[in-house]
């Protein structure tokens, strides 16, 4: 590793994290670039060009449909989710229509594909009427081809759950249902816009779900909501246990919205978080005797999510696949489908994107279009890789060539190398370690799977320096094409986002970077190896295009 390099890149994350504190490695999977818009045409292409490609490794991709509803009878106040809208029917029919036009444009690029999952969620999928519902898995099911016993899973609120949604529900074969409980007490919910919901809402909608022959039946609670305790929690936790036996239980961790925090605690983070502190000593700790107790099985993922499993859980009648999110918890490639106001789509090793309704408006009318970024097989390791060392801390190499047909040596060489110098990462035959650490030191680590541009893209943003080739193009828009720089060096424009620069020599590109201090001079980095011999002339012209550039970002600053 050179010397120089692992200096710069120390400074880097330093950079980054003065300006961007991080308490989670997953923000690191997402990371990205600027982003593109494109139509439900070119998505559909997109997955069929996926279609012809073959798998790396050895294993086949399983395949997910996602549907997002995004409407609630009400917005709890502390949803940390994007765009959700009070329940309506012109804002519903809005949506269906758009939604059962996207599946008919799609539709003939899917066809090829088998599909061993869907979820629908939202939102408040249980908003939508009992037609609705069924229009949309009618029309769903007659364009997808599903696997046998493929897993179905819908979100619902216990408040608006109908004999005739439920029944409809069962008619398409729907096996597992869950509903967000966070607290027994009605007072808190209802200080928190869920509505009045104590225990009788919550026994109801346990009755109506196990006389229409629902089994599977996940429900949610939340740590921290303001006027719970968390033995409070855990004694509301006890008795839905106790009573209703559920398949499973998720609890997560409040993770609070700006907005949430300056209304119960001032704008006061760390008061927040001294609020949370005693949810997070006193549950986990509380959780494996209540499990022992009960019959439940404890899994915890990174000190923010804990699931307890009920152990006599029948597998004979299940579905053979469930639906998940990440190569990570499949541990095979995996395609997901999103449909539905801000639904992500994964096609593996391709793309990533979101579905946008036209005017940001589920009532508006016309077609759905898409934002999103490429995926290239280096992307997806940095996700999977991501999400395996920070709920694993390890990661299998037989199992990762099987996904991404290479070594993971050859895939991460300079992170890997990265950690072994910090004393941080064990290489053996068959896996990679990394040491025991807390959830900020271990994604203080994990951003070494981050490539520099990304971690650039990031600070710029956060600083005011539009790294997008519109933001670069518009900050050299100064040097026509042409110009000579320095000793038969021209400026050949941008390209990508990319400087180019011309000699006899041949051309060289050049990136746009942050400074790595305070109030320092950008950067600019050359990407293309220079001819031996032209160093310093190649130098003194990245010298002047730092210069330019560091002026012209001051000047527009004043």
């Amino acid at each position: 590793m050179d010397p120089g390099w692992f200096a710069r890149r120390r400074q880097l994350q330093a950079r980054f994290e003065a300006l961007h504190p991080i308490r989670d490695a997953s923000h690191f999977a997402y990371m990205r670039g600027p982003t593109l818009r494109f139509t439900e045409e070119r998505a559909a292409e997109l997955w069929s060009r996926a279609n012809d490609h073959p798998q790396p490794g050895t294993l086949a991709p399983q395949n997910h449909v996602y549907i997002h509803v995004p409407f609630c009878k009400s917005i709890c106040s502390f949803c940390n989710y994007e765009r959700l809208k009070p329940s309506h029917p012109s804002l519903m029919q809005g949506w269906l229509r758009r939604v059962l036009g996207s599946i008919e444009t799609l539709g003939p690029a899917l066809a090829p594909l088998k599909w061993h999952s869907l979820y629908i969620g939202g939102g408040t999928p249980s908003t939508l009427p009992a037609a609705m519902m069924d229009q949309l898995l009618t029309v769903l099911d007659a364009h997808l081809d599903f696997a046998p016993r493929s897993g179905r899973h819908i979100e619902l609120d216990p408040a608006v759950v109908s004999q005739s949604r439920l029944d409809v529900l069962k008619k398409h074969g729907f096996m597992r249902l869950s509903f967000g409980i966070q607290s027994l007490d009605a007072e808190v919910n209802s200080q928190h816009n869920r509505g009045p919901q104590g225990k009788k809402i919550v026994d109801d909608c346990f009755t109506a779900l196990k006389s229409t022959g629902f089994q599977s039946v996940t429900v949610d609670f939340l740590l921290g909501l303001q006027g719970t305790t968390p033995e409070g929690i855990l004694a509301d936790i006890a008795y839905v246990l106790e009573t209703h036996e559920p398949m499973s239980v998720d609890i997560f961790a409040l993770v609070p919205t700006p907005k949430y925090v300056e209304a119960l605690f001032g704008g006061d983070l760390d008061a927040f978080w001294a609020h949370m502190a005693p949810f997070q000593e006193i549950v986990p700790a509380a959780l494996p005797e209540l499990c022992a107790r009960l019959g439940y099985r404890l899994n915890e993922s990174s000190g923010h999510a804990y699931t307890l499993n009920r152990l006599d859980r029948s597998s004979g009648a299940g579905p053979h696949t469930s639906y998940t999110q990440l190569v990570s918890a499949q541990q095979r490639p995996l395609n997901l489908l999103g449909l539905g106001t801000s639904a992500r789509t994964q096609i593996f090793q391709s793309a990533a994107f979101q579905y946008r309704d036209p005017g940001e408006d589920p009532a508006s009318d016309g077609p759905a279009w898409y934002e999103g970024q490429p995926v290239p097989v280096e992307t997806e390791i940095r996700s999977y890789l991501i999400h395996q060392l920070r709920d694993h801390g390890q990661v299998d190499r037989e199992l990762f060539r099987d996904i991404f047909g290479v070594d993971l040596l050859q895939a991460v060489p300079i992170p890997i190398e990265a950690w072994q110098a910090l004393g941080l990462a064990t290489v053996k035959a068959d896996r990679l370690l990394l040491a025991e650490q807390n959830t900020q030191d271990r994604a203080r680590t994990l951003m070494w799977l981050v490539p520099d541009p990304l971690l650039e893209f990031e600070v710029g943003r956060i600083e005011g320096l539009d790294l997008s080739h519109e933001g670069v193009a518009d900050l050299f828009g100064v040097l026509p094409h042409g110009t000579v720089l320095s000793d038969g060096y021209r400026f050949l424009g941008v390209r990508d986002g990319r400087l180019l620069i011309g000699s006899e020599a041949g051309m060289l590109q050049l990136r746009l970077a942050p400074a790595l201090e305070d109030r320092g001079p950008l950067r600019v980095v050359l990407e293309t190896t220079p001819t031996p011999g032209t160093e310093a002339r190649v130098g003194a012209v990245v010298g002047m295009l730092r210069n330019l550039a560091t002026r012209q970002q001051r000047s527009r600053r004043r």
